[in-house]
């Protein structure tokens, strides 16, 4: 790991404000990636993923709408969908220089890049989905009664949970206290929690810490709850893959094979024992797949008139 590049802060200007990124720059001329995180974390939680990578790729990781150091307006009262999510990665990809990249995203972030890559092919070279949130037809018809209802919040122990979270600290070394080890970080290497704390923090104006992703943001996106992506996995043009797990896992094994159904070329990779934090507990696996994508592209002649996927 000393060996790595260590990813370089920067900004974007985005509709009118600032999306907080980290690039790890790469070889002169090598292929690009965009890293999207999961709802509540930050680019920074990924660095001990990311940073291998840069040995051959060129790679950029956002922090999203309410997360982490980015400005975008994140009212939990407006949030209606995800889409918004797709539609501000489009916005960062086209701001980093409208060109194809390999697409790579866990959870909440997998939903906006495959959004991204559905809706702009020419900004997507390849997609990796990390345990995308999805949902089958009954859990969606379920969730959207309970929202209609207001009851979503004491049917959904998530959300209950998200909306209780201690949202302050001290200081950065009693946050990474209370997280080390323990729930959803409870299998979590040390130094991917310590990466979350780093940047999921912001200083309060009070000599004090506070959750750069507010819990109430967080929770209104649980809310929402997943959704069929069947538009969007019919609207792709470029090589994709999804990695999930056998523990827990947002995405079902049912939802899969309709997604190989539409599309036979999918790579479907299931990780047994993976839970949800897949990209934390199998970081090995990730990589190597991501490693196949950049061998694809090198495998191409570069005679052909085909533009070389990743």
């Amino acid at each position: 790991m000393s060996d790595d590049p260590i990813p370089a802060g920067d900004t974007l200007s985005v509709a009118g404000a600032t999306v907080a990124i980290e690039r790890y720059d790469g070889p002169a001329g090598a292929p690009e990636l965009h890293f999207a995180h999961a709802n509540g974390f930050n680019a920074r939680t990924y660095r001990s993923l990311l940073r291998p990578l840069a040995r051959d790729w060129a790679i950029t990781a956002s922090d999203l709408r309410g997360h982490g150091a980015t400005t975008l307006r994140a009212e939990p009262d407006e949030m209606e969908t995800w889409d918004i999510y797709g539609d501000d990665l489009i916005a960062v990809l086209e701001a980093l220089g409208p060109r194809p990249r390999l697409l790579v995203g866990h959870s909440m972030g997998a939903v906006a890049s495959l959004m991204a890559a559905a809706r702009r092919p020419d900004l997507a070279s390849g997609l990796l989905m990390l345990e995308p949130v999805t949902g089958d037809w009954p859990r969606r018809a379920w969730m959207a009664l309970l929202r209609r209802l207001g009851l979503i919040d004491r049917a959904l122990p998530l959300v209950k949970m998200t909306v209780r979270r201690r949202a302050t600290f001290p200081d950065k070394a009693a946050a990474l206290k209370s997280y080390r080890g323990r729930g959803a970080f409870r299998t979590w290497p040390e130094e991917m929690v310590a990466d979350y704390v780093e940047a999921g923090l912001t200083a309060d104006g009070t000599g004090g810490w506070r959750l750069s992703c507010a819990p109430s943001w967080e929770a209104a996106n649980y809310r929402l709850g997943g959704r069929s992506l069947v538009p969007e996995v019919r609207e792709l043009r470029c090589p994709a893959t999804v990695m999930a797990g056998t523990e827990n896992s947002t995405v079902s094994s049912a939802r899969l094979a309709l997604w190989q159904r539409l599309r036979p070329e999918m790579r479907i990779i299931t990780l047994a024992g993976a839970s949800h934090f897949l990209p934390m507990e199998y970081p090995g696996p990730v990589r190597a797949e991501i490693a196949r994508f950049l061998a694809a592209r090198s495998s191409v002649p570069e005679r052909s008139a085909v533009p070389a996927p990743l």
